[in-house]
């Protein structure tokens, strides 16, 4: 009898001790790079609803920042990449279909297509998504550039402000004004020659949204690099440099700096993002009526197409050993896309009643919705896919840009340059198969 107690007291501490070891199982933890600074974003929020909602697996967020690309590049190259990271060309990386084609990271085509009816159509047209067929990434938020204005120094520049500039000459004129008014406390516009990318955020949503060429010059109509069309847009940025109405230090100032003093109504009018109406009033204050408008288009031209683009293009290591616990985080991000309206304006899924805030961001919100297939992004961007010799056309072009303040720029110079180098890492690719002509036509 003893001895059957003894046993049984025995096995009891058995499954005691099993029981103890299930509780004590470890979650998989999974770590997801991506290149943003600010510690709310789409991701982070994901990763922070998601690992409330179950006990598994842990997503670990990890900020790059600027030097996201090089990191990137290095992990990959030593195998010790994180279990999901971004594509962000912007960044340095390489696209989504070039990491596709090397085998760098595996398709999501089953959440994709379990998801399709909430998700913005044009995704299933961007070429840079798909490999031989299959897509390698959902991106969690569409974006596109807008002219900001402030509503106040428009009123003191005896300017409607309801009625914003619809061309870029008349961009110009506004903003002489509204430096007349200001003399010399506040300016008409803000260029921010710091930012990397800065004619790219101008000069390329111009002339998309006028139906006059790609991002980067690229002709969709002759398959080539042109950058000539680009001497319009930057004489009349030159003419309000003559007029004095940049807001000073234009040559060094970055967009953080751009926004701040836009805040602080320094500066009547800026180029900036549709994400711009979750800063204002949120992550930095404002005390001036501010709006928004579609980017203007030169003087003749009509606004046809705004020029829209993914970001938030996150996808999963091929290497990753957690590859099935990515794959539920990965459905989780893309099916509660709607939930990072706080940080996020225009995000891939518009179906959704949630409302957004601050309350601002419900004109912006309501007008996208309105006007969903106005902004549309390209099928396919040769720029992201060529090796560029040399630097690339937005150093080119500010480098010139600030010589000519001297007299000394040449842009005709320059754009021929451009041209040349373009069009030769344009035909590599090609040679390459890394582009195919089917793929950058119209």
């Amino acid at each position: 009898m003893k001895r059957a107690i003894n046993t049984l007291f025995l096995v009891l501490l058995i499954i005691m001790a099993g029981s103890c070891l299930v509780e004590a199982k470890e979650p998989v933890k999974l770590k997801a790079w991506m290149r943003a600074t600010a510690t709310e974003n789409y991701l982070t929020l994901a990763a922070k609803r998601f690992n409330a909602s179950q006990k598994d697996i842990v997503v670990d967020v990890q900020l790059q920042g600027e030097n996201y690309g090089n990191a990137l590049k290095m992990a990959l190259a030593v195998n010790d990449a994180p279990d999901l990271f971004e594509s962000n060309t912007a960044a340095g990386t390489s696209t989504v279909a070039q990491y596709a084609a090397n085998k760098v990271i595996v398709p999501v085509d089953d959440i994709a297509k379990k998801l399709k009816a909430n998700l913005d159509p044009g995704i299933f047209k961007c070429n840079d998504l798909f490999y031989q067929n299959k897509i390698y990434s959902v991106p969690a938020v569409k974006y596109f550039f807008q002219l900001v204005y402030n509503k106040d120094l428009f009123k003191k520049a005896g300017l409607s402000p309801n009625n914003p500039p619809k061309t870029l000459e008349e961009v110009r004129e506004y903003a002489k004004k509204i430096t007349a008014a200001g003399k010399g406390d506040f300016y008409g516009f803000g260029i921010g020659l710091g930012i990397g990318n800065y004619w790219w955020r101008t000069i390329d949503m111009m002339s998309v949204a006028a139906d006059k060429s790609g991002a980067y010059g690229y002709d969709y109509r002759s398959g080539k690099f042109d950058f000539s069309g680009h001497k319009k847009y930057l004489d009349i940025f030159l003419g309000m440099k003559k007029d004095g109405s940049f807001y000073p230090g234009e040559t060094t100032l970055g967009i953080e700096q751009l926004r701040s003093k836009f805040a602080e109504g320094k500066i009547g009018m800026y180029f900036d993002g549709s994400w711009t109406t979750a800063l204002y009033g949120v992550t930095l204050a404002i005390n001036s009526d501010w709006g928004f408008a579609d980017v203007p288009v030169l003087k003749g031209e009509t606004f046809k197409k705004g020029y829209a683009y993914y970001q938030g293009q996150m996808v999963i290591n091929a290497a990753s050993k957690n590859r099935a616990a990515a794959k539920k985080f990965y459905q989780f991000l893309v099916a509660n896309a709607d939930a990072n309206y706080d940080f996020n304006i225009g995000p891939i899924t518009y179906k959704s009643n949630v409302e957004p805030n601050p309350p601002q961001n419900k004109a912006l919100f309501q007008y996208l919705q309105a006007n969903e297939s106005k902004y549309i992004p390209l099928r396919v961007e040769p720029h992201t896919a060529i090796t560029l010799m040399g630097d690339n056309r937005d150093r080119v072009i500010t480098d010139e840009f600030i010589k000519s303040y001297a007299g000394k720029g040449d842009f005709d110079k320059a754009i021929r340059e451009l041209n040349k180098r373009y069009n030769d890492a344009l035909e590599k690719a090609l040679t390459d198969g890394i582009l195919k002509k089917k793929e950058i036509k119209k």
